[in-house]
């Protein structure tokens, strides 16, 4: 799991000029996440190791990453308040992003 997302992340990092800030997971690839990193205590750490901003969505087939000015503006702290830390969010973020088709 964590090769494939270091792969992906790569892929998309040489194809677009930026690394992605978001990763799409269902909630299997989440616990399968959680326990390739089970040497973390928490959610907190695991997401401050991955420093992308996990998206759930039960319709996700595969992991996949994303870029979001929004989210870039959040943890530049140029977007809303808050500290813009990672985190973990259920269902579909806003703002524009690119979708690696990977």
């Amino acid at each position: 799991m964590l090769s494939h997302l270091y792969r992906i992340a790569a892929e998309f990092e040489h194809r677009h000029g930026v690394m992605p800030n978001l990763l799409y997971l269902n909630h299997a690839h989440f616990e399968q996440l959680e326990q390739a990193l089970s040497g973390l205590r928490d959610s907190a750490a695991l997401l401050r190791n991955l420093d992308m901003a996990v998206v759930l969505q039960q319709d996700v087939v595969h992991p996949r990453v994303a870029w979001s000015a929004v989210r870039a503006r959040a943890v530049s702290g140029q977007g809303r308040a808050g500290d813009g830390g990672p985190s973990i969010h259920n269902g579909v973020g806003r703002g524009q992003s690119w979708l690696d088709p990977l």
